[in-house]
């Protein structure tokens, strides 16, 4: 006990003055491990058990909310972009197949524009093509 008073005098500057607290303490199961230093470890109360993740706190929620409804925006966005472009490349393939099946259909009768079917089929061609003009004009 000596040699530790001279210890705690050399390092501290000062006598250790709560000697009586010691000698009660030093019997009690904390302190008969040893000397430990400073955060070399856990607490004894939490050793056993297990580290809880914490709750999300109000601000950090608030700005995850934020950035989801923006994400969504974007992704809805992108989706009407997609709606609208796609509209826009069926309606070309559609009418580009329209040409290209009318220009099969004329070069078929074109082998002899005198024949019955041909002129047949170029009076309907001529109805249809008056009638979608007329309702074009109409709308």
């Amino acid at each position: 006990m000596k040699d530790t008073r001279l210890l705690f005098r050399e390092q501290q500057g000062s006598e250790f003055s709560f000697e009586s607290c010691w000698l009660i303490l030093q019997k009690c199961p904390k302190f008969m491990d040893g000397i430990r230093t400073r955060g070399s470890g856990s607490n004894a109360g939490v050793a056993g058990e297990v580290e809880k993740e914490r709750p999300t706190g109000r601000k950090k929620a608030k700005t995850d909310l934020a950035a989801e409804i923006e994400d969504s925006k974007i992704l809805k966005q992108l989706v009407d972009d997609n709606k609208e472009r796609n509209s826009v490349i069926f309606a070309q393939m559609k009418r580009k197949n329209d040409l290209i099946e009318e220009q099969l259909t004329m070069d078929l009768f074109k082998t002899d524009p005198n024949s019955e079917e041909s002129k047949t089929f170029f009076s309907f061609m001529r109805k249809k093509r008056l009638a979608s003009i007329m309702d074009r004009e109409a709308a």
